[in-house]
């Protein structure tokens, strides 16, 4: 199964073992033995494919048919007993009707020959802001060969089916051949993959590769590469090994012979088993290898060697991302803030009109998808985390390798494994989080604090201000108390709409925080929610003000048609407008204010506002840009809707930054190089007050707060 990583953007470990059978049972299981060969440069590919099919899952199907690219003819077809049906829905596709079939040993056993000009397309990905690639469900071409199961290049049966294979690749030198499954290399130029081990997909992709390779533990660690590079080669073989020896410790053995890192020619972020496929801009940014690349092979475990049974929704992604991309930033001291933008996605995305329960989610194809099949589900194991404890946690985690290693699996088989490690019973919670849409709205509310004698009695209490019925939640609560360095921790349950609650102290409490840390799935309040791009984004309504004397005019214009039509693919509504047209700004939407000549910039009093904050250093910056690069900033009007500036000194910048802005979400303040539009500026701005957070007063005392509350450890913190 492929998966599709975000490097937000995005991307989707490892450690020993072959690929053995392991008494795997093949009830679901097809076996392949496919020969083929492919000239790049025609586009032309001969394919001969064995196929041994399970009589078991054979003798449930109602009807036996296969789907095949509409490009490839099989031969000799009048001499096999099969239909071609008409498909008015599938552009791509044939699908034939297997009317009787040979069986051999009991099994049906299906052998077809055929060849042609592989048919497939490219279609832009423009309406996630998290991703922006471009996609193909397949292409043989000079420029580079992309085949997977959604290219029909091998036929298609049941979508449950897993494969085992033998495959053998004939290809004209220089050309080298990636698949999944151990590799040897043959005379003329042929490739072997084989895997004995169930896959859900079997890939051809093929390229002109320089190849570097190191061995740790007895698994292949390999490169790619279009352009030769052996520093940057060096710097993935290494990352690989460090993440591999990461994730064998919290998990388990990791599952195949190889894991590669493969340079595409187009620009993807893509998970195979054994392998990934990155496009080569994305491998050479820095940061992948730090965020990204971890996130693309922990896919080697959760989604691509425990494959997703998509009955009950795709829980790879969710898991995935919370093990690598929180972990990682964990690993910083930023997990809070990650959850916190986690949060603020989904509080900024997800709306009535687009919310869905997590059952419905396969993958993502917008933000709001995003925001419920990867976001809510990380909250979903931080949640289960913060319940059982990060030993019984990881412990969880083990046994559902152990145990589902080349086979599909469900969040019903998570939540079994959660229930066995812990002794305790998870069906209402999982039932909860898969089944219903949205999330809890807390408000606090009706805080006090009496002294009784030697005692002081906290009292509070919490609302759950969503329209639907109350959720049942866990919530962390804080206390920190009058001159002193230690805080009280509590985990409240809460599953009305209106609850109180009592707490009685020795010390005199000093501030109350109502999960300060964002460890709980939840609505966030808008004063909890930093003025950043991906709230303005993610507004229904938001109105753009052009300005009606710019020399840059045109290229605004461009840059405000772009994302008009990236806001209609979300279902929200961009009115554009320029700055001649009104008299003053509304606060009853959101609002872009574009170009420094526009009547409506305010960029002094947004420096006058934020100078303690940003400092005096970026201050300089900040005027210095403005003037001759790019500025971009949003603060919130006095209803916390969010207020956008953007400006730019040249065409190029400004049709660059229309691009580039979407994958800035998470930031408030940015700013960008005149010339080359590097990023020179990113800044997060701090909320001011968070409504969940609460002094608590005395008559004629003022308590003094010392405690901070610390960081929680890192998850892997928890092995040796």
């Amino acid at each position: 199964m492929k998966k599709i990583i975000y490097l937000y953007i995005i991307l989707s470990v490892l450690f020993s073992c072959k690929e053995t059978s392991n008494n795997i049972k093949k009830i679901n299981t097809v076996e392949h033995k496919i020969t083929a060969q492919i000239q790049p440069n025609s586009g032309e590919i001969n394919v001969a494919d064995t196929m041994i099919i399970p009589i078991e899952k054979w003798n449930k199907q109602k009807e036996h048919s296969f789907l095949l690219n509409k490009g490839l003819k099989i031969k000799n077809i009048d001499k096999l007993n099969i239909e071609l049906k008409k498909q008015n829905n599938d552009s791509l596709n044939n699908k034939y009707i297997i009317k009787s079939i040979k069986k051999i040993n009991g099994n049906p056993v299906l052998v077809l020959e055929y060849s042609g000009k592989f048919y497939g397309k490219f279609e832009d990905q423009t309406t996630e802001y998290a991703r922006g690639f471009n996609e193909t469900n397949g292409v043989v071409s000079d420029t580079g060969i992309y085949l997977s199961a959604s290219s029909c290049w091998l036929p298609q049966f049941n979508k449950n089916y897993l494969s085992t294979f033998d495959l053998k690749v004939k290809i004209p030198k220089p050309w080298k051949v990636v698949s999944g499954g151990k590799r040897t290399i043959l005379n003329d130029n042929t490739f072997e993959y084989n895997s004995k081990n169930p896959l859900d997909d079997i890939f051809i992709i093929a390229n002109k590769w320089s190849e570097f390779d190191t061995t740790v533990n007895n698994v292949s660690l390999e490169a790619f590469l279009i352009t030769p590079d052996t520093m940057l080669a060096n710097k993935y073989l290494q990352a690989t090994a460090k993440y591999m020896k990461l994730y064998e410790k919290l998990i388990g053995e990791y599952p195949y012979s190889k894991f590669a890192l493969v340079e595409n020619f187009w620009q993807t972020g893509y998970g195979m088993p054994s392998f990934t496929l990155l496009g080569s801009q994305i491998i050479r940014f820095p940061w992948i290898l730090y965020s990204s690349y971890p996130h693309e092979l922990l896919h080697n475990y959760w989604g691509n060697s425990v494959f997703v049974d998509d009955t009950l929704g795709n829980w790879c992604e969710g898991i995935t991302a919370y093990m690598a991309d929180h972990l990682m930033k964990e690993e910083q001291g930023q997990g809070l803030a990650y959850r916190q933008a986690t949060l603020e996605k989904f509080t900024n995305y997800v709306n009535d009109g687009n919310d869905f329960p997590v059952r419905d989610f396969i993958n993502r194809n917008n933000s709001a998808q995003e925001a419920v099949g990867y976001g809510k589900v990380l909250m979903m194991n931080n949640m289960l985390r913060v319940d059982v404890g990060d030993s019984l946690f990881l412990a969880a985690y083990r046994k559902f390798y152990n145990d589902f290693r080349y086979k599909k699996a469900s969040f019903t088989d998570i939540e079994t494994c959660f229930e066995k490690v812990s002794g305790k019973d998870f069906k209402s919670f999982f039932n909860q989080w898969i089944n219903r849409k949205g999330a809890p709205e807390i408000k606090l509310k009706n805080v006090s604090c009496k002294k009784d004698g030697n005692k002081f009695n906290l009292k509070f209490s919490l609302l759950q201000a969503q329209k639907d019925k109350a959720f049942d939640i866990k919530i962390p609560v804080f206390i920190l108390f009058d001159n002193d360095s230690i805080y009280k921790q509590e985990l409240i349950s809460m599953n009305k709409k209106n609850q109180s609650y009592d707490f009685s102290f020795e010390k005199r409490p000093a501030k109350l925080m109502i999960d300060p840390q964002f460890n709980v799935m939840r609505k966030l309040d808008k004063q909890e929610i930093p003025a950043t791009l991906s709230q303005i984004f993610g507004q229904k309504e938001t109105i753009l003000i052009l300005p009606s004397k710019s020399k840059n005019l045109k290229s605004y214009e461009m840059l405000a048609n772009l994302w008009k039509q990236n806001q209609q693919a979300q279902g929200f509504n961009l009115k554009i407008t320029y700055d001649n047209k009104i008299e003053e700004l509304p606060d009853s939407v959101a609002v872009w204010i574009v170009g420094n000549e526009n009547k409506f910039n305010n960029i002094q009093d947004f420096i006058n506002r934020f100078t303690k904050i940003i400092g005096n250093k970026n201050i300089a910056k900040i005027k210095s840009l403005q003037k001759k690069g790019g500025m971009v900033y949003t603060i919130s009007n006095k209803n916390y809707l969010p207020i956008g500036f953007l400006t730019a000194d040249n065409s190029d910048l400004i049709i660059g930054l229309s691009h580039r802005l979407l994958h800035y979400g998470k930031y408030s303040l940015l700013g960008f190089d005149s010339k080359t539009g590097k990023n020179l500026i990113k800044q997060v701005l701090p909320i001011e007050n968070s409504p969940l957070n609460f002094d608590i007063k005395y008559d004629n005392y003022k308590p003094v707060i010392i405690a901070k509350i610390k960081a929680r450890k890192a998850l892997s913190a928890f092995v040796k």
